[in-house]
């Protein structure tokens, strides 16, 4: 994805699956524009396991939302930037942030 919010060849691609990577990246995006303030949490995981294929673009989102607690990763502490994000994980993130919402 490139600054705009589309890819190299400026395309949008409405009908592809939304990777993990993505999500993040449009969650932060709408965070920022909601005004909310993510905050470091002590609970929160120290790194990702495979951190290293995060994409570039994406990589300070998908930080920002695992200092703030709002994404954990798997039970083995990946985050699995390339996978297809599932409802069940999207129902996850946003009942997450509506909890981390209410909390302030």
């Amino acid at each position: 994805m490139g600054s705009q919010g589309c890819y190299e060849d400026n395309t949008f691609r409405a009908n592809s699956p939304v990777t993990r990577e993505e999500l993040m990246v449009m969650t932060a995006r709408y965070i920022k524009y909601a005004w909310i303030e993510l905050s470091d949490v002590s609970d929160a995981i120290d790194h990702f396991e495979d951190e290293l294929r995060i994409a570039s673009w994406a990589a300070g989102d998908v930080e920002s939302m695992r200092r703030s607690g709002i994404v954990r990763g798997d039970e083995n502490g990946r985050f699995n930037p390339k996978s297809t994000a599932t409802r069940a994980e999207i129902a996850t993130l946003i009942n997450r942030l509506y909890d981390y919402a209410e909390s302030f």
